[in-house]
């Protein structure tokens, strides 16, 4: 059957909005840490101004004197400070400050939970100033306190029975430059409290962010899907209020089972880790190494690469990559160029088999317009001589992936900032046409991710298409999306 004959049925929709987390650090209130003769969990940090510390039932408790609170504080280390983490803990019972001191060589900020006279505040507190916001707890007196951390910000929320609730954000800009390797590799987090806490659950993790988009699946050098113990891997941009990174996910297909498993994050040789997204990351098996391409939107806007030998899909990682050398003329005159014109993105190498063609696909802006057109390339290597062989004509392209199915090459692609569920399916090698995706219903997205998941299990291929919403969840444009998930149907093997 052909894929525009098919109808995709809508199996679910989910909203992911900071439920998937991979945990990086936890303090464990098992043991009397404080007391400890023959090893030292968690350093005290602070002065020793006589706190009375116990741990009863997994909630740890201190309390000090009342005279100067200000001065009568203690600090204990929790973990290393990673900028793009998150930071939560439970409080159980507050009469003062609890929460998470963060320090680097030259920079330190302060974010607690305030109680006292019946009212409450989240602080941040910096050397010469603090801010300060109201909050209400928990109607048993509890509050899951969560600080989300980018470059130059600290974003709170509290966890309640309902969902997730955002707070404010912070700006503190001795944080700014907090993405750079010598700025976190000798920083810190600590567990801060003051007057009388009780708490637990004190953790640190990577998680979904406010929304998931761009997705694509991890694959093999001819685009088959990598399947492994009934999973599938695949990399999606973690949406923050502001600004997006790159996590790592894998899924029973068909199922409402994810995991996050990993986050990516990539240094062009100036020693930051950032926060690239839009990964095309594949298992070259020819070579048995894995090849790599981003859109480095921290590096003018161009396509990174890597080719590496170790998996990186499990963990926090750091790809070095080498940015494509730039383009002299960015009016569209060399766009049948293999090089770097700003605002490339969504990039796409998959290994045509019957012909022995490596193809490649870039989203470019068309000429000095806002529109984004696709340009396809071919060369006998993955790692240049790449020639144009055709570009699309019409619209507004994003999001595409190059796709063997049925041993046919298809590029698949979203389009239109006006139409929802408006998908291209263009066959390689013929550009100047097109045919569409049908669903039963609408993702509710405009300019969607064209991911389509060919899966053999069993006795069937069944194939999904995985897409995203841009529902605006801030201030931030690209804010979104929520997840959705559709059927094709399937072929007996």
């Amino acid at each position: 059957m052909k894929l525009s004959e098919m109808k995709f049925k809508r199996k679910f929709a989910l909203d992911m909005c900071k439920t998937l987390e991979l945990p990086l650090a936890e303090m464990t209130f098992t043991s009397d840490f404080y007391d400890g003769k023959r090893g030292d969990l968690y350093p005290l940090l602070s002065p020793d101004c006589g706190y009375t510390e116990k741990i009863e039932y997994g909630v740890y408790s201190c309390e000090g004197k009342r005279s100067d609170l200000r001065r009568e504080y203690i600090e204990r280390f929790f973990c290393a400070l990673f900028p793009y983490a998150s930071y939560s803990l439970k409080l159980l019972s507050l009469d003062g400050e609890a929460g998470f001191a963060f320090f680097a060589d030259r920079a330190r900020v302060e974010i607690v939970a305030e109680r006292s006279q019946g009212e409450s505040f989240i602080v941040c507190r910096t050397e010469g100033s603090e801010s300060r916001a109201p909050i209400s707890a928990n109607a048993d007196g509890s509050l899951t306190l969560t600080v989300s951390l980018r470059p130059g910000a600290f974003e709170i929320y509290l966890y309640r029975e309902y969902g997730v609730e955002y707070i404010t954000t912070f700006e503190v800009s001795s944080f700014d430059g907090s993405l750079a390797e010598d700025f976190f590799a000798n920083a810190g987090v600590s567990l801060f409290c003051l007057g009388k806490v009780r708490l637990c659950g004190v953790r640190s993790f990577m998680d979904s962010g406010l929304g998931l988009a761009d997705m694509r699946s991890v694959r093999y050098e001819n685009s088959e899907v990598m399947l492994e113990g009934g999973r599938i891997y695949f990399t999606a941009s973690i949406r923050r209020r502001w600004g997006t990174h790159q996590g790592v996910f894998s899924w029973i297909p068909g199922t409402a089972d994810f995991s996050m498993v990993g986050a990516l994050f990539f240094d062009a040789g100036d020693g930051r880790w950032c926060d690239d997204v839009a990964t095309s990351l594949i298992y070259d098996r020819m070579s048995k190494k894995w090849r790599l391409h981003v859109a480095s939107f921290n590096h003018d806007h161009v396509i990174g690469s890597a080719v590496f030998e170790s998996d990186v899909r499990f963990g926090v990682n750091v790809v070095d990559i080498a940015l494509m050398p730039p383009m002299q003329d960015y009016s569209g005159a060399q766009d049948h160029l293999m090089m770097g014109k700003p605002g490339d993105e969504d990039p796409d190498l998959i290994y045509d088999e019957k012909r022995g063609k490596w193809l490649f696909s870039v989203c470019r802006h068309d000429g000095d317009s806002v529109r984004y057109r696709y340009c396809f390339f071919e060369s006998d290597r993955p790692d240049g001589g790449f020639s144009l062989v055709g570009r699309g004509e019409v619209g507004d392209e994003t999001g595409g992936s190059i796709m063997n199915i049925d041993g046919e090459i298809y590029f698949i692609c979203g389009n239109s900032r006006k139409l929802r569920s408006d998908y291209r399916i263009y066959r390689w090698g013929d550009f100047s046409k097109f045919e569409s995706l049908s669903f039963d219903y609408p993702d509710g997205g405009f300019r969607g991710w064209g991911t389509l998941l060919p899966i053999k299990v069993g006795t069937r291929e069944r194939i999904f298409h995985i897409t995203f919403d841009r529902v605006r969840m801030s201030e931030y444009q690209w804010s979104y999306g929520n997840f959705y998930c559709f059927e094709g149907d399937y072929k007996k093997i």
